[in-house]
């Protein structure tokens, strides 16, 4: 669905293309890798893949040798020179493996350097548990320093091992160690699931909700927000159910609170957007309605002007949403008949919708996919759209889905909106 996730998150995004350019940097410099996370890596084997690229740059003759950390340890050997064993075995000749001499003064290792088998090699080492960790960082002690010519051993722990790591004083000398979380951040997540959705034919409102809420409910983990992002967009899911929990994810509050932070920094803006495009398309009527006495049909009772916290509303351009859905359920004094503010029915039905969404965001709810699909689907708005026949408003004083239009007013007359 998505070209080249894994190349593009190594190569184009900010933090991981440091990461790479970090490792290729110390191996440039002679320095042994260990390359940590709290997290497991996003596509690790497009991680090797480009970091072999990037040694081949410096000099095309480089060869990178992957191991799986286990491989030295089969058959059950635990013996201290059983990683040295394993090369001499494998990256010598006969003759070569012949000669060394176990009762000489020369170590297998310091052997092993001396032969070239580290010469224009890289070792990159895979999923060690603890145990090998520590066998492999005891045969990089034993190994000299490496040279210009000779090539590093990389390291790539599984997460949380970096907690195995003797202090930089102890530590094997050259041994250089790199924390994923010291060169990838939220914002990379952000930058790389943004360009994926780039990829969608959506509007722009969609695109922005899209990335967001799978980086805030995903967080560093790109690959799952994909999935995320293909479920949403191929299957119509909301977020929560998208991420394949159910109805865990459904109630588990730290989800929860991801997925409204994420509609909070989209939605809202974009609801303050509409308010002002809505005030803009009837700006004349609404203007000539301000300081014009109402009528609350529930009460029976007349009010001189329409106030907002307690002030005298004067400027068409401060009137919040639920002001104006108040403005639409109530008539003029001077005749019971007419509503102060008439809308056709497509504009008042979106008016409501905005204010329901605007609401809950501001009391930390979240808004359920409908409502945003129905947002999205028609952002931005075309309000008083001259094509679309005048249908008025019901003759209510009842907000669909909202209680008795009496039950919200304040003494002052003005419609509680939870602003």
């Amino acid at each position: 669905m998505f070209r080249r996730p894994a190349q593009r998150w190594w190569t184009d995004i900010t933090g991981p293309a440091r990461l790479v350019e970090g490792i290729v940097g110390e191996f440039d410099r002679s320095r042994h890798v260990a390359v940590c996370s709290d997290r497991p890596f996003n596509w690790p084997e497009q991680l090797r893949r480009t970091v072999t690229e990037r040694l081949r740059d410096l000099d095309g003759n480089w060869m990178v040798e992957q191991l799986d950390a286990s491989w030295p340890f089969a058959d059950g050997k635990e013996n201290g020179t059983a990683i040295e064993d394993y090369l001499l075995n494998w990256y010598t000749v006969a003759e070569v493996r012949q000669a060394y001499d176990p009762l000489g003064t020369e170590t297998k290792a310091q052997y092993l350097a001396r032969c070239g088998v580290f010469r224009e090699r890289c070792f990159w080492v895979r999923d060690p548990d603890d145990r090998e960790l520590a066998a492999w960082l005891d045969f990089l002690r034993r190994c000299p320093p490496p040279k210009r010519q000779d090539g590093s051993v990389i390291l790539e722990l599984r997460p949380g091992q970096q907690r195995l790591l003797p202090a930089s004083e102890n530590r094997p000398q050259q041994l250089a160690v790199l924390r994923q979380e010291n060169y990838i951040d939220y914002f990379d997540a952000l930058l790389f699931n943004s360009a994926m959705c780039a990829e969608l034919e959506l509007g722009d409102g969609w695109k922005r909700y899209l990335a967001v809420a799978a980086t805030e409910l995903c967080q560093l983990d790109v690959r799952a927000a994909l999935d995320l992002l293909e479920r949403m967009t191929t299957h119509g899911e909301d977020p929560l159910s998208a991420l394949g929990c159910g109805e865990a994810a459904a109630r588990d509050p730290a989800l929860k609170r991801r997925l409204w932070m994420a509609q909070l920094q989209v939605l809202f803006p974009l609801l303050e957007e509409e308010r002002l495009r809505l005030i803009a398309a009837y700006e004349e009527r609404i203007r000539g309605i301000l300081g014009v006495p109402y009528w609350v049909a529930s009460r029976d009772e007349t009010w001189p002007l329409f106030r907002q916290y307690g002030q005298e509303l004067t400027d068409p351009h401060e009137a919040e949403l639920g002001t104006l859905a108040s403005m639409t359920a109530v008539h003029r004094a001077d005749d019971h008949e007419e509503r102060l503010l008439y809308l056709p029915r497509p504009d008042w039905q979106q008016l409501l919708l905005l204010r329901e969404m605007r609401n809950l965001l501001a009391h930390r709810q979240l808004c359920d996919h409908g409502q945003v699909r129905r947002f999205l689907d028609e952002c931005p708005y075309f309000w008083a759209n001259p094509d679309r026949p005048f249908i008025p408003a019901p003759e209510t004083d009842e907000l669909p889905e909202e209680a008795d239009f009496a039950a919200g007013e304040r003494a002052d007359g003005f419609l509680d909106d939870d602003y």
